[in-house]
C-alpha cells in the first residue's frame, strides 16, 4: 500500500512539473498495486481518471479513452455527477481529436448540462474554454471567442494558472482573424498576470513572449534564436507535440518572409511529419 501511494503521489508532483511521460510510468507502477494491497474500488478510480487524464495531456487518445470509459461507468453508478462531468470533458477532448466533432460537441454539452446543475463555476468555465477550442478547431472564430470569453469571465477572480488558459486563446484566435489590435489587448492582459508569478505554467510563459514580438513586429534574429534554442527544447522535453509543430510552423513562416527559403523548408518539413492527433 506504501508503494502504491509513493507511486501516485510522486505521479502528482511529476504532472505538476509537467513531466507527463514519468506521470503516467508511475501511475501505472501504482495501477500495478491494485490486486497486492487493499485498494479500494473509489481510490482505484480515482487513479484510473488521473491515468485517463495524463494520457489525455499525452495525445494518447487509445488509453485515455478506454480508461476515461471505466471512470465514466463507476461515477455514473455512483451518481458522482462531478466526475461524470470531468469524464464528459475528457471524452470530449477524445473525439475532437479524431475529429468526430458531433460527439465532441454532445460530450462538452453533457459535461455543461452537469456543470450548471451543480453550479460550479470553475467546472463551467472549463466546459466553456473546451467548447471555444472545438469551433477554434472547425475554424468558427466567432463562436470560439465567445466562449473563451465566458470561460475569461468565470475564471478572472480565480488563480493565475486558470485565468491565462482563455487569455492565450482570446489572444491566438484574434491573431488568427487579423485583429491585432484586439490580440494585443488580451496580450498586455496575459504579460500582467504572468509577470510576477513564478508558478505560472511554462507553457503560457512561452507563447506570450513568442506572441509580444509577433503583435509588435519585431521578429528578428534573436526572437528566431529564442524559438530555436529556449522554445522548441521546452516542447520536446515534454513532448507536447501540438504546440511543438505550431512554433516550427511559426519559425518557418518567419524564414519564407526574410526569403530564407531553404531554412523555411526545412521548418515547415519538420512541422507536418509531426502529428497532431
Amino acid at each position: 500500500m506504501e508503494s502504491y501511494y509513493w507511486n501516485k503521489f510522486y505521479a502528482d508532483y511529476l504532472w505538476t512539473k509537467q513531466s507527463f511521460h514519468l506521470a503516467l510510468k508511475h501511475y501505472q507502477e501504482a495501477e500495478s498495486y491494485f490486486h497486492q494491497a487493499y485498494i479500494s474500488q473509489e481510490e482505484q478510480h480515482d487513479l484510473i481518471f488521473c491515468i485517463a487524464t495524463i494520457a489525455s495531456a499525452l495525445k494518447n487518445n487509445p488509453l485515455s479513452y478506454t480508461y476515461t470509459k471505466k471512470a465514466l461507468r463507476y461515477y455514473q453508478e455512483k451518481y458522482d455527477l462531478y466526475k461524470c462531468a470531468e469524464c464528459h470533458n475528457l471524452l470530449g477532448i477524445i473525439y475532437q481529436r479524431a475529429n468526430l466533432f458531433e460527439q465532441a460537441e454532445d460530450s462538452y454539452q453533457n459535461a455543461l448540462m452537469i456543470a450548471n446543475q451543480l453550479n460550479i463555476k470553475r467546472l463551467i468555465s472549463l466546459c466553456y474554454q473546451n467548447i471555444g477550442k472545438l469551433h477554434t478547431i472547425k475554424r468558427e472564430s466567432e463562436q470560439a471567442i465567445h466562449y473563451y470569453k465566458l470561460s475569461y469571465k468565470l475564471r478572472k477572480e480565480g488563480p493565475t494558472y486558470l485565468e491565462v488558459i482563455p487569455i492565450s486563446s482570446l489572444m491566438k484566435e484574434y491573431y488568427q482573424v487579423g485583429k491585432c489590435d484586439e490580440a494585443k489587448h488580451w496580450l498586455t492582459k496575459g504579460l500582467s498576470r504572468i509577470k510576477d508569478t513564478e508558478t505560472i505554467q511554462s507553457i503560457y510563459i512561452v507563447e506570450f513572449k513568442v506572441y509580444q514580438k509577433i503583435l509588435n513586429q519585431c521578429r528578428d534574429d534573436e526572437w528566431a534564436h529564442y524559438i530555436k534554442q529556449e522554445v522548441l527544447p521546452f516542447f520536446e522535453k515534454q513532448r507536447l507535440y501540438e504546440p511543438l509543430k505550431q512554433y516550427l510552423k511559426i519559425l518557418g513562416d518567419y524564414y519564407y518572409d526574410n526569403r530564407k527559403y531553404k531554412l523555411a523548408s526545412e521548418y515547415f518539413s519538420r512541422s507536418s511529419d509531426i502529428p497532431i492527433n
